[in-house]
């Protein structure tokens, strides 16, 4: 058996209450909860109080009528009473007494212009239909003022037609211009030929997924300020010397919703790879997010500086001794890689250096010198080497 469910708003203040039915949906014969209630309202059922945690009730007998009453200070005024589809036209929305609650029905036009306390509900009809309710705007300007709820609030799955040119705002610090509650596994899907605008207040995000996702499929033009990716930023790396190798300058970000992140050193050529570099040196590096469907991207942002640090030159000398013009004498070698720059020799450490010339490899060293000294040339990824012995 399939009942018509029907609630309605109650709004208190002071002695005065007013009082209007909200558009009844068929559900099937089962418990059901109310979603999307405003912050700081509370529901009964027969009477008795129904429990609101996140704006949605406890599971509600579906026999059972339904009120929803908000804070003692709201006049609270119903728009969209019947159960057909219907256009709704916001220049003829009564504001006198705000905030105003718009419900939605499957196949509802909203259009016109309206600024102030507005709350237009497209409800969850997932018992009923899981695609959730299809309302089309028309060229319709809303400006959202309240500094508690979004302009546009979907409860479930939901569809969004666009025809016209169409604006959808909040503009409270920390109100989206639409919201979407109870969100995970629920889908909003803009349709449609014409434009979209939608933005929102200070520290918010124009769409405001609470969790769910969101699909494009408009022909038009549809922008949703601040509608931000959702991405972790990527990282330098530390302690690189250089190895000889290519080296990856930075850790990877990642972009879970919204785009593809883009990586550089001089902030013009871009790669979806991590950049690398071979040489030692100080590198800049910088990601940006390039958007796809209704996201946002980020401009191009500094990570930080990477730097690939000098090595000293890696090498051997080895010494062996011959017999020249009846003088034993010692030839010592360097084997490694670098440009050997000078030999220098010293009986002692009580003695100073003195230079093997000319610079040779192998180097003739006198039979007076005990200690020998070699020095490799210092280049773009080495420091200046020295490498010191004993010949016997």
């Amino acid at each position: 058996m399939r009942k018509k469910v029907f609630k309605t708003l109650v709004a208190v203040l002071a002695l005065a209450a007013v009082t209007g039915p909200v558009r009844g949906q068929t559900v099937p014969d089962v418990e059901y909860n109310l979603r999307g209630i405003p912050q700081g309202w509370t529901a009964t059922a027969n009477g008795n109080n129904v429990t609101v945690t996140d704006g949605k009730t406890a599971p509600i007998d579906p026999a059972s009528p339904v009120s929803l009453t908000p804070p003692a200070a709201d006049i609270h005024r119903v728009q969209n009473v019947t159960l057909s589809s219907i256009t709704i036209n916001l220049d003829e929305v009564d504001m006198t007494n705000p905030p105003v609650v718009i419900v939605c029905g499957d196949g509802d036009t909203i259009t016109g212009s309206v600024t102030g306390d507005i709350f237009i509900i497209l409800p969850d009809l997932q018992q009923v239909n899981p695609a959730g309710p299809k309302v089309t705007f028309k060229n319709a300007n809303i400006v959202n003022t309240s500094t508690t709820h979004a302009a546009v609030f979907v409860q479930g799955n939901g569809t969004i037609a666009i025809e016209g040119t169409n604006t959808i705002a909040s503009n409270a610090d920390g109100q989206p211009g639409i919201a979407m509650g109870d969100g995970d596994g629920h889908t909003i899907t803009f349709i449609g030929a014409g434009d979209l605008d939608v933005n929102c207040g200070s520290g918010a995000v124009g769409l405001n997924l609470n969790g769910a996702t969101c699909v494009n499929n408009a022909t038009g033009h549809i922008t949703i300020a601040g509608f931000a990716p959702v991405y972790s930023v990527p990282t330098v790396r530390t302690n690189l010397n250089y190895n000889g190798g290519r080296q990856a300058l930075l850790t990877a970000g990642t972009v879970t919703q919204g785009g593809t992140m883009y990586y550089s050193t001089d902030g013009e050529n871009w790669t979806a790879t991590v950049p690398t570099a071979l040489d030692a040196g100080n590198y800049n590096t910088y990601y940006k997010i390039e958007p796809s469907g209704l996201y946002q991207g980020v401009e191009p942002t500094l990570v930080g500086t990477v730097t690939i640090n000098k090595v000293y030159w890696t090498g051997t000398v080895t010494v062996t001794n011959a017999i020249e013009n009846q003088t034993e004498k010692y030839r010592a070698k360097y084997q490694g890689q670098g440009t050997l720059s000078s030999w220098h020799y010293r009986w002692d450490s009580s003695y100073g250096w003195t230079l093997s010339s000319p610079v040779s490899n192998p180097s003739v060293l006198s039979t007076f010198g005990k200690q020998w000294l070699a020095t490799i040339a210092a280049d773009k990824n080495h420091y200046q080497t020295q490498i010191s012995g004993s010949f016997k």
